[in-house]
C-alpha cells in the first residue's frame, strides 16, 4: 500500500483499498493493520468520500493510547529517556504537519499563513536550540520556503528572501550530514541516522529548493544578487 501510494497514490487509490480491506479482513498483527487504517483513511480522503474517510480514521487509537506512548511507562532509566526524547521529536514533527493540514483546509490570510508558519518554526528551534538538527533541517527548510513564498505574495521581499537565505542553509545541513547524536538537552539521547530518512523523488532538499529558485515565475528576481548568493551555495550540493 505504501508502495503504491508513492509510486502514484491518485492512479492506484483503488488498488490501496482493495489492499487495506484484505489486511483488515485476513489480518491480526496490530501493526500491519494500523498501517492499513492509516493508507484508507487517506485513499477515501483524496477520493473525497469523507464519510468513508472518518469511518476508517475512528477505527485507529487516539495519541494518547499508542505503543510510543505507553512504552514510554514500560521501560526504565536511560532506555525510558532515550524514547520519552524521541516522543518529543514525533510529537513536534505531528504539531508541524497538523499545521500544514490546517493551512491547506483553512481560508488563511498571508499574515496569517506567516504566524502558522513561525510557530511551527518556532517550536523546532526551541527543541534544536544549538542548530543540530539532524534530519529536520530538512523541515525547517520546507517550512522557511513556505514563509518565503507568503512575504513574497505580500511583496515583501527583503523578508522574504531572508527566508530563503535560511531555507538554504537548512537543506545544505540537510543534504550534508553524518551520522551521530542530537546535542540538544531534550533529544540528547537520540541517534542521528541517515538510513531513518526515506523519500520518493529524485532530488535531494537542495535540489529541491533551487529547482523553485529556478522556475519562470521567479526569474524577475534573478537579478538580485541575493538571490544569486542562494544559488550559488545550493547549485554544488543540489541533486536534480
Amino acid at each position: 500500500m505504501y508502495a503504491l501510494d508513492s509510486e502514484d497514490s491518485r492512479k492506484n487509490e483503488d488498488e490501496i483499498i482493495e489492499c487495506g480491506k484484505k489486511i483488515l479482513e485476513n489480518s491480526t498483527e496490530n501493526y500491519l493493520r494500523a498501517g492499513a487504517i492509516q493508507m484508507l483513511c487517506f485513499a477515501y480522503s483524496f477520493k473525497g468520500e469523507k464519510d468513508k474517510a472518518k469511518e476508517y480514521a475512528c477505527m485507529a487509537n487516539s495519541y494518547y493510547v499508542t505503543s510510543n506512548q505507553l512504552m514510554a511507562r514500560a521501560l526504565e532509566g536511560d532506555e525510558t529517556v532515550e524514547w520519552c526524547q524521541g516522543n518529543i521529536q514525533s510529537l513536534v514533527e505531528i504539531i508541524g504537519n497538523n499545521a500544514l493540514i490546517m493551512l491547506g483546509n483553512g481560508k488563511y490570510n498571508q499574515e496569517d499563513r506567516i504566524r502558522v508558519l513561525e510557530f511551527v518554526i518556532s517550536l523546532y528551534e526551541l527543541l534544536y536550540y544549538d542548530g543540530n538538527c539532524g534530519f529536520y533541517h530538512s523541515r525547517l527548510s520546507e517550512f522557511y520556503e513556505y514563509t518565503a513564498q507568503a512575504y513574497l505574495k505580500l511583496g515583501d521581499e527583503d523578508k522574504m528572501i531572508e527566508c530563503l537565505e535560511k531555507s538554504a542553509e537548512h537543506a545544505i545541513k540537510f543534504d550534508t550530514q553524518t551520522d551521530g547524536m542530537f546535542t540538544s538537552f531534550m533529544v540528547n539521547k537520540v541517534k542521528i541516522s541517515s538510513v531513518d530518512a526515506v523519500k520518493n523523488y529524485t532530488e535531494n532538499r537542495s535540489g529541491l529548493l533551487l529547482k523553485t529558485l529556478k522556475k519562470e515565475k521567479n526569474a524577475r528576481l534573478y537579478d538580485d544578487p541575493r538571490i544569486q548568493k542562494i544559488i550559488e551555495s545550493l547549485t554544488p550540493i543540489a541533486i536534480m
